[in-house]
């Protein structure tokens, strides 16, 4: 059932240890699999439209049509001190080949001003988030997708023909990077940044397949493959369990 969302995941309970909360869309979603070991209560909210409300979009699915405000003040009644949230958004939703310079200055204002009110309420639970980079995004021919291009040649046709140059990649990150650092200079004790983008790209080229010749994503939208989750798994929950040892100041 999911008539209520944001009560169902987001479950008042002050007297369990740390918690990881998982926001976000789907480049939030994806990660649950690598933070089964935590001992800590993992709480997630993530859907496809939700981040419409962190860009300041209206909602488009009943379930997720919170605003947020109610986001806020819920998050602000489930975090326990020393707890993570992991905020994942994909870098297309700013940067994506449909949007204009315009659209993504337009977001990046909403984006800036939904997670400096985030970090507010982190910061008062003496929490911690955890911003997440985005991922190389896939550069395919035009009108030949990655499903296309494997059922033609195997993962080695699809990295060949659909691995973004390291340039591409940076430039297509850079704006979300960038606001991340910005809020992370200005919030150190309570904001830190997981950039995943050196864990895939070299100097020239962001391989969609490892050594092994296994695709680390399995579609257009940078969602990683079994493959992919294991070039990551190590630094990120490495980079997890330091933020929830971390006793920040309440301010």
């Amino acid at each position: 059932k999911r008539s209520d969302a944001l009560s169902q995941c987001l479950k008042i309970d002050s007297n369990l240890p740390p918690k990881i909360v998982l926001i976000g869309d789907s480049h939030a979603a994806h990660l649950q699999p690598l933070l089964d070991e935590f001992k800590a209560e993992i709480i997630q909210l993530t859907d496809r439209n939700l981040p419409n409300l962190w860009l300041g979009q209206s909602c488009r699915e009943p379930a997720y049509c919170m605003n947020k405000a109610q986001v806020l003040q819920q998050l602000n009644r489930v975090l326990n001190p020393s707890s993570v949230v992991i905020l994942g958004l994909s870098p297309r939703r700013l940067t994506g080949p449909k949007r204009t310079a315009s659209q993504t200055k337009q977001s990046l204002s909403q984006l800036e001003d939904s997670l400096n009110a985030l970090i507010n309420v982190v910061a008062k639970n003496q929490s911690q988030l955890l911003l997440l980079g985005g991922l190389p995004q896939t550069s395919c021919p035009p009108g030949l997708g990655m499903d296309v291009l494997f059922n033609r040649g195997g993962a080695k046709e699809v990295s060949n023909l659909c691995s973004p140059s390291t340039t591409q990649a940076k430039k297509q990150n850079q704006p979300q990077l960038d606001l991340y650092n910005a809020l992370k200079g200005k919030h150190a004790n309570h904001v830190d940044i997981f950039n995943s983008l050196p864990l895939f790209c070299d100097d020239s080229i962001c391989s969609l397949t490892n050594p092994e010749n296994q695709l680390l994503m399995w579609d257009e939208l940078a969602h990683l493959t079994p493959a992919g989750l294991e070039k990551i798994r190590d630094p990120l929950q490495e980079k997890i369990k330091n933020l929830l040892t971390k006793v920040p100041p309440s301010s």
